[in-house]
């Protein structure tokens, strides 16, 4: 088996673009191993989604020729390999629904996390737990005002106490009257 690719795809949608992309990739030798779409009824758009083996036919020669197909159907579309390398930061809130969630999008090729930061910090090693599967009482203690959310003004009689400026006059600088 060959290094797996993944196509991604998407555009307007009409009959005949899943038939015309399997036939595709089996004209050229390719197997399936897992497929997704998606209608989106309210924007009439096609999204798809399948990883293959492209057998002996090499990657170059794949991505020439689909771009044909892909013209016919007006698609924007990507080849990758699957197992490219990433620069990831993945940060999510308490609840552990998220982060499954965005390892899943991950994983299926949608959440372009090459987008998601221009730039790489690593953690500290005081911030992972000895055994490698937690974090420390540091690292909750250095993420928890990123999680936090919305920093409220204090209250009192319960309306809420802005900073008051003072009302200053300030020397006259403008030569001529300003008038809006």
């Amino acid at each position: 088996m060959a290094e797996p690719l993944i196509l991604t795809l998407s555009c307007a949608d009409r009959p005949g673009i899943t038939a015309r992309v399997s036939s595709f990739l089996f004209e050229r030798g390719g197997n399936i191993l897992e497929a997704q779409q998606f209608n989106d009824r309210l924007s009439d758009a096609f999204f798809m989604r399948v990883e293959f083996d492209p057998g002996d036919t090499p990657r170059d020669t794949i991505r020439s020729e689909f771009a044909a197909l892909a013209d016919t159907f007006a698609m924007e579309w990507k080849l990758a390999q699957r197992d490219r390398p990433r620069r990831v930061m993945i940060m999510v809130s308490k609840f552990d629904h998220c982060l499954a969630d965005l390892l899943y999008r991950w994983r299926i090729g949608e959440a372009k996390l090459s987008r998601v930061a221009n730039r790489e910090k690593m953690m500290p090693a005081s911030f992972i737990t000895r055994d490698g599967f937690g974090i420390t009482q540091r690292c909750r203690t250095y993420l928890e005002p990123l999680m936090k959310g919305e920093d409220y003004p204090p209250y009192r009689n319960g309306l809420p106490r802005y900073v008051r400026l003072k009302n200053t006059a300030v020397p006259k600088k403008l030569k001529t009257p300003f008038a809006l």
